[in-house]
């Protein structure tokens, strides 16, 4: 009832649009009348003195000028926010939140349930003068004077000085005043500070008795000072509505769920326009044509309604890409929609999760690419398989959890497909210590882990990549091989040439003789070999981003033993030069790099599997020619196959001259 006589009465007031007279004024005129009514604006539309601080504010704001101290407090019932939302319908800006309060052009007033003196201190960025505003409870008149105390000037904004009654003195303690702020503005999501009396304890020395003093003297003893605890007092300012509100600043339902397959058709994954969220403000159907306002594409597989009160009905396509509660929605629309992914992992039936990502893996791993923000909640959903897991896909929680206690790194490798990957000699030393390595075989998974960067705090690591480092070094050995085998890698840095940045004795090598390491920051071979497909047949656009590889060699391989054996040796032998080549050529064969034009003789395999197989028989055929050319014994050494590569019987290799294979041709 209250709140409906105010609103009535403040109706008739602003209907009356009384105006109060400056005091500047020549003519004369009754001051009862208005004297009156503000006595009834005063005394009836507020029961409760309390409420009085609610209404006022002090701000560094935009101020007001001369005239507008005039139009809005010299006349009562006169709102600047009332006259603010009749501007926003004319200009038709519709996107600008008009839920504001303040409409009634009286609660300034409230002012003199407690204060018999008001005084508003302004300063606008339109003047270059600040004014001041006085007027008294029980006047019709007020004055607006400029401001020339210098103490008093401000840069701009507003302040407000209340001079209290008598009976009202009690609102001048802090306590009382933070007590109000508390009961009224507690949620309010602007800070809001009062000035508030403070202490700190500290330690002071505490005078001593001169007759104790000069006793201790005499005895020649020097005690220890004594020391009280003083508490010292000291004023500032006091957040005072630190606690933040339980309830959101927009209010909207949502009914969001996955679909059982994937879309086909045009609803494919990289289309920018998605229709599947609809939006309804107060149930009246408004748009479902979004370009990622409302939902980011990577998640158009998501299908849903959203129903809000608080869009225009007009709502436009400008309105939503400007909207702030447009962009609320959409972090709480993206926050539901993982939170419904991640129960899908969590589901008791495995095959659930395994089925959704079968169908929209490639949306998660998407949002890697698209959506920072969200990478902590990403993350969690993806899915690779591994050298410990080839059959079944294990998650990066279920792979930090198996990790070394010595591993600081996620290692992964890209490849085309898990047999590619499993057949790496990049992975030959870690199957060996029992290391686990991620399988990239989606072209997508290695852009996408580039952009991960880390999980759990664990940096990924592409083991294809220069300076792979096992936690394993031992820097007497290495300094026993670089001085066995230093002056080799010279020798054949020097027959590549440009085509390697240097040559490194590798610590990643256990079965093959070399491998071609790619440089830190270049592409790694898959990634060359992806984008070498999207050039459609010009490489050149690729040369800035192609990285100068490192030539890493075995030092305990067979070949490698031979090739240092005859640098020392015979460094100048032409077929020793050429076998060098011909490891180059082969390495980059096996990493899928493209084969070399100026391979010197070439190998035929009846329908090899992988570069793995053919790189293979070529390190196997290379080993049995060096050992007959220079009849170097490689007592001791095994050569190891990995328990996870699989050759098939029926390959056969035949060495074709290079003559006879053009004829082929």
């Amino acid at each position: 009832m209250h709140r409906l006589s105010r609103r009535s009465v403040s109706a008739v007031l602003r209907n009356a649009a009384t105006r109060y007279r400056p005091l500047s004024s020549s003519f004369p005129l009754d001051h009862h009348p208005v004297s009156r009514l503000m006595d009834l604006i005063v005394n009836s539309l507020y029961s409760n003195k309390d409420v009085f601080l609610r209404e006022l504010i002090r701000d560094s704001g935009i101020g007001m000028t001369r005239q507008e101290l005039v139009d809005c407090l010299g006349t009562i019932a006169q709102s600047g926010t009332a006259k603010f939302l009749k501007a926003l319908k004319e200009s038709k800006d519709a996107g600008t939140d008009s839920n504001l309060i303040g409409q009634f052009g009286v609660g300034f007033y409230s002012a003199f349930l407690v204060a018999e003196r008001v005084e508003v201190s302004t300063k606008s960025p339109k003047s270059d003068k600040q004014y001041v505003w006085e007027g008294e409870a029980n006047s019709s008149s007020y004055t607006i004077r400029e401001e020339t105390d210098p103490a008093k000037l401000i840069p701009r904004g507003t302040r407000l000085t209340l001079y209290l009654k008598h009976d009202d003195k009690g609102y001048a303690h802090p306590e009382k005043i933070q007590k109000l702020v508390k009961n009224y503005s507690l949620f309010v999501s602007f800070p809001i500070y009062t000035w508030q009396e403070k202490g700190y304890t500290k330690e002071v020395e505490v005078d001593e008795d001169p007759a104790e003093a000069s006793k201790g003297e005499q005895d020649g003893k020097t005690e220890k000072k004594k020391t009280k605890t003083v508490v010292e007092r000291y004023w500032d300012w006091e957040l005072t509505n630190e606690t933040q509100p339980i309830w959101g600043e927009v209010e909207f339902r949502s009914i969001l769920y996955v679909p059982s397959i994937a879309p086909t058709g045009k609803d494919d994954i990289v289309n920018p326009k998605t229709k599947n969220i609809r939006l309804y403000v107060k149930r009246v159907f408004i748009s479902d044509d979004f370009d990622g306002e409302l939902f980011p594409r990577y998640l158009s597989f998501i299908k849903g309604v959203v129903d809000s009160n608080d869009l225009p009905l007009n709502v436009s396509r400008e309105i939503l890409q400007e909207s702030r509660i447009v962009r609320i929605m959409r972090k709480r629309l993206v926050r539901k929609a993982f939170d419904m992914i991640l129960g899908i992992t969590m589901s008791e039936d495995k095959d659930d999760y395994v089925k959704f990502w079968e169908n929209f893996g490639k949306h998660i791993k998407l949002g890697c690419i698209e959506d920072r923000e969200n990478h902590k909640r990403i993350a969690p959903l993806l899915r690779f398989f591994s050298s410990q897991s080839e059959e079944d896909m294990i998650s990066l929680d279920e792979y930090v959890e198996n990790m070394k206690a010595e591993q600081k790194d996620i290692y992964y490798i890209a490849a085309d497909s898990v047999a590619s990957a499993r057949n790496t000699p990049f992975l030959e030393k870690l199957v060996e210590k029992d290391i686990e390595v991620l399988f990239l075989v989606d072209p997508i998974d290695e852009v996408a882990i580039q952009n991960l960067k880390s999980y759990k705090d664990k940096n990924f690591f592409d083991i294809s990549k220069e300076d792979l480092d096992l936690g394993d070094k031992n820097e007497e050995k290495e300094k026993e091989i670089k001085q066995e085998f230093g002056q080799t890698c010279d020798w054949i840095k020097k027959r590549l040439g440009d085509r390697v940045a240097s040559v490194q004795v590798s610590n990643r090598l256990s079965t093959s003789p070399c491998v071609l390491a790619s440089g830190k920051f270049g592409w790694s071979a898959n990634m060359e070999r992806l984008m070498k497909a999207q050039t459609v047949g010009d490489p050149s656009s690729l040369e800035f981003m192609r990285s100068r590889r490192v030539f890493e060699i075995n030092p305990e391989h067979p070949i490698i033993k031979t090739l240092n054996a005859v640098c020392k040796s015979n460094p100048n032998d032409e077929e020793a030069l050429r076998a060098i080549d011909l490891l180059y050529d082969t390495a980059l064969n096996f990493q899928w790099f493209h084969f070399c034009k100026k391979l010197e003789w070439s190998v035929v395999v009846s329908d090899p599997e992988s570069p793995a197989q053919l790189g293979g028989k070529i390190y196997e055929m290379m080993n049995m020619a060096l050992l007959g050319k220079w009849g170097t014994s490689a007592e001791g050494f095994q050569q190891q196959v990995n328990p996870t590569s699989y050759v098939p019987e029926t390959v056969e290799a035949e060495v074709v001259e290079p003559t006879e294979a053009g004829s082929k041709k």
